[in-house]
């Protein structure tokens, strides 16, 4: 429900909302409103009162009463849209584009908290929607380590962890104790590991954190403070990274993976490897039940995969994150799998599962 209004201010629970007839939000608004809720699809349309279907822009600000709590905050919108939280950026889709959905997480105290939306429409069709929700943090899960092994007595170095259900608040722990944690996205983080936890030969286990509410710990993995693997256990891949596209010569560095699971953006694998122009094999043994499963294989750039030494997946060139399938009929038992991977550059996408 909305009505118009004359002065600067809503009743507690509504958003003040300034309809401007441009895309920048410049000059006096058309209209302005109080409004309880921000879930416009206006279609070809636009909101009436003077405002124009087309090239059009809205702000909307309120202050509102939220619980101690992790929120789950969800924006969708064609075109622009931008949201701060007590006056903090945390969702910036500011540009012409079909309708899309963000989201960003935050914890906030009991109490009042600033919300304000900006948007804009430049044309065709216009979609602003906006709301949270009370949520909980993720239990993680944690899928590879890079590196996964390192010297004894060598020097500290940074640890990527790969998985899924990292948060913000997000803390890497070495044998049980926290390390200095960076959050990356909600499937990488990053840990800073002292000289002094890797002096002497042995395993460490590796955990994530997600404090309450909800959270909790995340699956171990290990980490061999001693020489390269050469070989890995039953369900883990043996990677080995190459400074080339074509896994030619010695890898720069070896690792027992237990997924082929990456996407590493503009960057690349660390631990000496190039953003660009590396290469990757996998391979394991892995145990499998009687039945028909279906290998799937995201690449950019390129990608094989073989199962028992047959070739069933073959795309090696480059290309746009690409997904190729194949379905085979497997015995009981134990089989084997290897993936050959190559990025040349920009995007780098390897993703095996079945």
């Amino acid at each position: 429900l909305s009505f118009s209004i004359t002065s600067t201010a809503c009743p507690a629970g509504q958003f003040l909302a300034e309809y401007f007839n441009n895309i920048t939000l410049s000059g006096s608004p058309v209209f302005t409103a109080c409004q309880s809720a921000i879930n416009n699809n206006w279609g070809s349309g636009g909101p009436g009162n003077g405002v124009n279907n087309d090239n059009f822009s809205v702000r909307w600000s309120a202050v509102r009463s939220f619980n101690a709590a992790l929120y789950s905050f969800t924006a969708t919108a064609d075109d622009g849209i931008r949201v701060w939280l007590d006056g903090s950026m945390i969702i910036d889709g500011w540009k012409d584009q079909a309708p899309t959905t963000y989201q960003a997480t935050r914890t906030l105290s009991a109490g009042d908290h600033l919300v304000k939306v900006e948007y804009y429409e430049k044309g065709y069709g216009a979609v602003a929607q906006f709301s949270w929700q009370e949520t909980t943090n993720p239990v993680p899960a944690l899928s590879a380590l890079s590196p996964s092994y390192a010297a004894p007595g060598g020097n500290g170095f940074t640890l990527t962890v790969t998985g899924s259900g990292f948060i913000a608040g997000s803390e890497v722990r070495w044998n049980g104790s926290a390390r200095p944690t960076t959050f990356v996205d909600s499937t990488q983080i990053t840990a800073a590991i002292a000289a002094a936890d890797i002096a002497a030969a042995g395993t460490a286990q590796v955990t994530v954190y997600n404090a309450a509410p909800g959270g909790g710990s995340s699956n171990a993995l290990s980490f061999i403070i001693g020489s390269p693997p050469t070989s890995c256990s039953t369900g883990q891949f043996f990677a080995e990274y190459f400074n080339n596209i074509t896994l030619g010569g010695t890898p720069v560095f070896t690792a027992c993976q237990a997924s082929i699971n990456f996407n590493w953006g503009a960057g690349g694998p660390g631990n000496g490897v190039g953003n660009d122009n590396f290469s990757v094999r996998w391979s394991g043994t892995h145990s499998f039940t009687a039945g028909s499963y279906t290998f799937s294989a995201t690449a950019d750039d390129g990608i094989r995969v073989w199962l028992d030494g047959s070739l069933i997946i073959d795309q090696w060139k480059d290309q746009a994150p690409t997904t190729y399938q194949a379905t085979r009929t497997l015995s009981a038992g134990d089989h084997l799998v290897k993936v050959e991977y190559y990025e040349r550059g920009y995007g780098a996408v390897a993703q095996v599962s079945w």
